[in-house]
């Protein structure tokens, strides 16, 4: 799952995301969405200051998608911009929810047990780390003049920590709470991340996901779930034709124009003044 923000046209919302000045303090909205590698499974749309932070939205969306989907085995995959030590803690402590993300490279840690073994195979590169650790966490606290103060505390909860090195790329360190796969099966889960990154492409540059319908969240949620359908009906024609998403945008609405015409067609009798209909040129 991943997070995606939008400002075109954002200026015209008056409840939105602030970003500051790298957007020209425009009002933004963020589309939080699990992706299954096929369909979109679950998405929330946020317009909240708040929710600009992905350790926020990112464990809400898992929270929701495992509540409300029970019984299936998936995996949630984030990236690293959920690095919240209490919102890993709270995953955890739901039985079956199991979840991949990424921690950054240099993230204090205290390491509890090592779990790297000499005959651990790994062929994605250099396996560095397989270890039991504990996370250290930012505290705010208010000190005796009123000033904001922040330190570093020890969650009470152990993760999983994968720490490799991809041939010519830079270290990953990966954290986890699902304990019996390899370090190199844990490596490959987290590489099926990608493919959210290209179902946004997809529905931001074939599907104009990017352009505002409404200037409402009401209407703009609207939007997302009727662009996620269309999203959904384009990977099944993709799929069973074994085609690209550009043809089959295009292979798809060629196809509905004529199906729309053929049942005009058909209704009227041969007749087109018969409908609301412009006469043919």
């Amino acid at each position: 799952m991943d997070s995606t923000l939008v400002s075109e046209a954002c200026n015209c919302l008056q409840q939105g995301i602030s970003c500051g000045n790298l957007y020209g303090k425009k009002k933004m909205m963020k589309y939080t969405i699990n992706f299954d590698g096929m369909f979109a499974s679950f998405a929330t749309i946020h317009s909240g200051d708040r929710e600009s932070s992905e350790s926020v939205v990112l464990p809400q969306n898992v929270m929701g998608h495992f509540q409300k989907v029970k019984d299936h085995s998936s995996v949630y995959i984030l990236d690293r911009g959920q690095n919240s030590a209490e919102a890993f803690k709270a995953m955890k402590s739901h039985e079956g929810l199991l979840f991949v993300g990424r921690l950054t490279e240099k993230r204090k840690l205290l390491v509890v047990e090592d779990l790297k073994k000499e005959s651990d195979v790994f062929t994605d590169g250099e396996l560095l780390e397989d270890k039991l650790v504990k996370l250290y966490k930012r505290d705010e606290k208010l000190n005796k003049e009123g000033r904001k103060t922040v330190t570093s505390t020890l969650a009470d909860e152990t993760f999983r920590v994968i720490r490799f090195k991809p041939q010519g790329k830079r270290e990953i360190l990966l954290i986890t709470n699902f304990l019996e796969p390899t370090a190199q099966t844990i490596a490959r889960i987290y590489r099926r991340r990608w493919d959210i990154e290209v179902f946004f492409r997809f529905i931001k540059q074939e599907l104009n996901f990017s352009h505002f319908l409404s200037m409402n969240e009401n209407g703009i949620q609207i939007v997302m779930y009727m662009t996620l359908i269309t999203a959904m009906l384009v990977m099944i024609y993709k799929r069973e034709n074994n085609i690209g998403y550009t043809t089959a945008v295009r292979r798809m609405g060629i196809e509905l124009e004529n199906l729309i015409m053929a049942i005009i067609v058909i209704e009227s009798g041969g007749d087109l003044n018969k409908t609301q209909l412009r006469p043919p040129v």
